[in-house]
């Protein structure tokens, strides 16, 4: 027991602390600073850790807001359930940005330390792939997009663990936890759910040596059923709350997400090996932008040479097949090998060779490109066609039909090739530690210095805003925002002052907000006096006008700013934003 666990402390000392490292100063930082881009997912994060919080101190269950679309408010389903649960009592106690931050630290540390204890279970020293996988393009990259929801990769890798003891152990308690984990990868993000699945049907159709396809299947089919038993429910729910006419969520109707996994949703392939600063698509020069994302799924040619290399060694060192007296194949003894945690049965499983994982790399890859091949953002033309791939065969199917993000599939491609050069090590190193060691600083420099993920995440400070703490003790009343746009920090504010929005979750005005603006532009052109304004804004419930300062206004909403400077009285104002109050 003593021994397991001084196994444990020592990766769990060292993720910790490359999850510390590679948020610095974060650690120093934390209510001041946030995990993420400036213009990214991160304050819709905070937002939902926020709003949630609240919803379940006053015993109510987060599915409907008044704070956003004031006054009719609606129905919302957050993007991201799981760490707003998970972190509700911790933003009670810290508030949101400390949670958010110790949230990214934990899902940093567990996908390590997932792939690590996979790793060794096949065969690996286990730091291959802790590192390979903690350090990817794709890990990193959603914590530099602050997109909480593609946080939880490491529940891929925990799900893989438990499919090799459901298919080492008989017994249902096996199977059971092995369909929990599938489950608990559905309630992390539905990415994740599709790369588990996906690894399961690799399984099942490759076989996992010493493992025979019959068994995968016996074994792994009760597993498949018993999670899709659990899954489905909670599938058809969040499609049915998703589809809701009275749903908040903008990004929801079939052409959108059709145009997503055409343009900016799936892999071009180019990211899976181009090291460097290289971007597709390059939300910086893309015309319309909506932010500082990078969509990454760099493989790494280091991990990739030695997963290429171990299979090569084991196909062309395997023992030669010798017959029985009845000419039956005598097995080989390593077919018999259980997945034991003899430590002296390391290499042994390292030579075992691995087909469900490269299955997995080309299924996931495949599917992670999308319906048709993309470029920059937009489809390939060839000869004035875009060039279909398989996942059009699967676009209209339910559950497949409200992914975009189709990048995001890609991390099973990188977990798998972690896990096979982790044991690939192994074989070709024999153990021998100066040589792993070795491997190892070649996958963390690639990863710093080559990988597009060098240099992230971003980090971003939090605003501090007086003007904002003033409004939130101010009177009952919507607050609308100028310049109006698409602008998630928006949200954030929203967490400062506490007033209702005149806008949605993805937009920066409503109906009532443009009415308050018409009326403005006709005071103006003096068509409007002041008392049949203040009925227009009374009636619509928008109360306070917030200016932010250094950002530009569009050219119809400049008579209305010219009105409110000039007959409207300053409720509070400081270097970020100035608030007018109306009435």
């Amino acid at each position: 027991m003593l021994s397991r666990i001084r196994g444990f402390m020592l990766p769990l000392l060292v993720y910790s602390s490359t999850a510390v490292a590679l948020t610095w100063p974060v650690a120093t930082n934390m209510s001041s600073l946030v995990v993420g881009g400036r213009r990214s997912d991160v304050w819709n994060s905070l937002w939902s850790l926020w709003w949630v919080e609240g919803r379940l101190a006053s015993a109510e269950f987060p599915l409907h807001t008044d704070l956003l679309n004031h006054p009719a408010g609606g129905l919302l389903l957050v993007a991201d359930p799981f760490n707003c649960f998970l972190g509700a009592p911790l933003v009670a106690l810290l508030g949101p940005v400390v949670t958010y931050n110790l949230l990214v630290l934990a899902h940093l540390l567990f996908a390590a330390l997932a792939a690590h204890a996979l790793g060794k279970a096949l065969g690996g020293s286990g730091w291959l792939s802790g590192f390979g996988f903690g350090l990817s393009a794709i890990v990193i990259s959603n914590a530099h997009n602050g997109a909480s929801e593609a946080l939880a990769v490491g529940t891929i890798p925990l799900a893989g663990l438990l499919m090799l003891r459901a298919l080492n152990h008989k017994g249902l308690s096996s199977q059971l936890l092995a369909a929990a984990a599938l489950f608990l990868c559905s309630l992390a993000g539905w990415y994740g759910t599709v790369a588990a699945w996906l690894l399961l049907v690799s399984i099942i159709l490759a076989g996992f040596p010493p493992f025979p396809r019959l068994h995968c299947l016996e074994r792994l089919l009760p597993v498949a059923l018993l999670a899709f038993a659990a899954t489905a429910p909670l599938a058809l729910a969040t499609r049915s709350l998703a589809k809701s006419p009275e749903g908040l969520v903008e990004i929801k109707g079939k052409e959108d997400l059709t145009r997503l996994r055409r343009t900016i949703g799936p892999a071009d392939p180019r990211i899976f090996f181009v090291p460097g600063d290289f971007r597709s698509p390059d939300f910086q020069h893309l015309e319309g932008s909506p932010g500082d994302y990078a969509h990454l799924a760099y493989l790494g040619y280091g991990l990739l040479a030695i997963a290429l290399a171990g299979a090569v060694f084991r196909r062309t060192n395997s023992a030669p097949q010798s017959s029985t007296g009845n000419g039956r194949r005598k097995p080989h003894a390593t077919e018999k090998l259980r997945y034991s945690r003899d430590e002296s049965s390391i290499l042994a499983r390292a030579a075992l060779p691995k087909p469900a994982l490269w299955l997995a790399a080309l299924l996931s890859l495949t599917l992670a490109m999308g319906p048709t091949l993309v470029k920059d953002g937009f489809p390939l033309d060839l000869a004035g066609l875009a060039l279909p791939l398989p996942y059009m065969l699967l676009e209209k199917l339910p559950g497949f039909d409200t992914l975009s993000l189709l990048y995001r599939l890609s991390v099973l491609a990188v977990l798998s090739i972690a896990l096979l050069a982790d044991s690939s090590s192994t074989l070709l190193f024999k153990g021998r530690m100066p040589h792993t060691v070795l491997a190892l600083l070649l996958i963390i420099v690639e990863a710093r210095l080559v990988s597009p993920a060098r240099g992230l995440p971003a980090l971003t400070e939090v605003p501090h805003s007086l003007a904002m703490e003033t409004l939130r003790g101010a009177q009952t009343g919507a607050v609308l925002n100028l310049p109006v746009a698409t602008n998630n920090s928006y949200l954030y504010e929203q967490v400062i002052h506490e007033k209702p929005l005149a806008a949605g979750l993805n937009t920066g005005a409503n109906r009532a907000a443009f009415q308050v603006l018409a009326a403005l532009r006709h005071m103006a052109r003096n068509d409007l006096g002041m008392d049949e304004f203040l009925d227009t804004a009374r009636s619509t419930g928008v109360r306070y006008i917030v200016v932010h300062r250094g950002r530009l206004v569009a050219d119809a909403f400049l008579p209305a700013l010219r009105v409110l400077k000039n007959r409207f009285p300053i409720l509070a104002e400081d270097d970020l934003v100035r608030v007018y109050f109306l009435w």
